[in-house]
């Protein structure tokens, strides 16, 4: 395949093997003028770069799982971008490099990118990386008309000034918002829906202490955090969040000051007692000031439960911000509303129900 394919629209290559396969530099002799899906896995390509100089009709482009050897800079990447008028849909997933960029051999070629790219066809875009990777690459893009953002960060995140600025500088989260955090076995998701459809999807991957990281993440995402009308508490049927002390989970609860309605899992209700307990006298309206509905899952109510409630309730009332608790189902969470990424999936079912 190192000769020109004019009349090729689909391409998907993926590696069932344990070595990092990388295609040559001349594959597909440099041009696909026609070219409209590219999809890799597990696939370096050093010379992508060169390639996409020709596929201006490329629609969806995904790269996932690309050794070290593929990895190709931020800035290129966001140079490439420029002459993809028509990309809709994009993922990327590069193996960190061991060193430096200064000391890697990797492919710098491309356009390069004189101002932030404008991607005016860019619905969807899926990461999968380090963060500051990912910060590089937005600092130099936009996407107006961006629908779908993920970002599944396999470090410590410690400052994401460009995801908040790439996904909200626009205004395009239209109230009511609404936000769950989901805690799984090795991750915990942070999953915002807009009221117009727009859908963002912050992921943790190997994370020790969960409630901790995404307290993090919220206070990171504090504009937008600060908007969220409807909270969601919710672990899967095979998990629960590990337990932690109550000033971690006030920490996860501070940056919502919006939320009206809390929606809590039977399995995550045992870690949230604690911290609500807490809430008494002049600190009850601290943490979530504007709550008038708590929702709480199915589970047996023990007598200690029961008397939580009580006194988060009874301190509510004395401090003039009453809360009404009410029971709900498992069907009431609906985490499927959300964006179903990462799979590899591409479209996310919408409910604007809440």
């Amino acid at each position: 395949m190192d000769h020109p394919f004019s009349s090729l629209t689909y391409l998907s290559l993926e590696s069932i093997d344990d070595d990092d396969p990388f295609l040559p530099a001349d594959f597909l002799g440099e041009s696909a003028p026609s070219l409209r899906t590219l999809l890799l896995e597990r696939i370096a390509f050093p010379a992508l770069p060169t390639l996409l100089l020709s596929t201006t009709q490329l629609v969806t482009l995904r790269l996932s799982s690309v050794p070290t050897i593929g990895y190709i800079l931020p800035g290129v990447i966001a140079g490439c971008m420029v002459l993809l008028p028509n990309l809709e849909q994009l993922g990327l997933d590069f193996h960190s490099p061991d060193t430096s960029d200064d000391e890697m051999d990797v492919d710098e070629s491309g356009p390069s990118l004189p101002t932030r790219a404008v991607l005016r066809s860019l619905v969807s875009f899926h990461f999968e990386g380090v963060s500051q990777y990912l910060e590089d690459l937005l600092a130099q893009i936009d996407a107006p008309i961006l629908q779908t953002m993920s970002a599944t960060f396999r470090d410590d995140i410690t400052h994401i000034p460009q995801l908040l600025r790439f996904t909200d500088c626009a205004g395009r989260f239209r109230p009511p918002i609404r936000a769950m955090v989901e805690f799984e076995f090795w991750r915990v998701l942070l999953k915002f829906m807009s009221s117009d459809g727009f859908q963002l999807v912050v992921i943790c991957n190997q994370s020790v202490e969960q409630v901790s990281s995404m307290a993090l993440v919220c206070r990171e995402l504090l504009p937008l955090v600060s908007r969220v009308e409807r909270l969601d508490l919710f672990c899967n049927h095979s998990s629960r969040p590990p337990s932690t002390d109550s000033n971690i989970w006030l920490d996860l609860f501070q940056p919502f000051i919006s939320v009206q309605k809390l929606f809590v899992s039977a399995n995550v209700w045992p870690d949230v007692t604690p911290p609500l307990r807490e809430l008494i006298g002049e600190g009850a309206t601290e943490i979530l000031p504007e709550l008038r509905i708590l929702f709480l899952g199915e589970f047996q109510s023990s007598r200690d439960a029961q008397e939580t409630i009580e006194s988060f309730i009874t301190a509510r009332m004395l401090s003039d911000y009453p809360v009404v608790v009410q029971h709900c189902t498992a069907s009431d969470f609906d985490p499927l509303a959300f964006c179903s990424w990462p799979g590899r999936r591409w479209h996310a079912r919408v409910d604007g129900r809440q």
